[in-house]
């Protein structure tokens, strides 16, 4: 395991550096939840709690069934979605990236 991956400065530099990313398309391993809000009315949200579901077993694809299946809940607009990331997740797996890529050059 990454030694830094538990310490707190590493993470809020990730945390920095994802929310300096342009994001369209989110590994469903890297999500925590997702809410949804409609557009014309606030009060109308759903949120997938996609950890929690993962914890009690649910595979990708199911997890991606029950959003798909949320999103179609709306009335007949576009809504907004809000993506909570597992930042620990995702600075892990960057490292592991970056390191198997610096063994190959060096």
């Amino acid at each position: 395991m990454n030694k830094w991956a538990n310490d707190d400065k590493y993470i809020a530099d990730w945390e920095e550096i994802i929310a300096n990313v342009d994001k369209t398309d989110y590994p469903l391993e890297f999500v925590n939840s997702v809410t949804f809000t409609a557009e014309s009315d606030s009060e109308f949200i759903r949120q997938v709690d996609v950890k929690a579901l993962r914890d009690l077993g649910y595979d990708e694809f199911l997890l991606h069934e029950i959003l798909a299946e949320t999103a179609i809940e709306f009335p007949g607009e576009a809504g907004f979605m809000e993506f909570k990331l597992d930042v620990g997740e995702i600075a892990k797996a960057a490292q592991m990236e970056t390191e198997t890529y610096l063994r190959a050059v060096l």
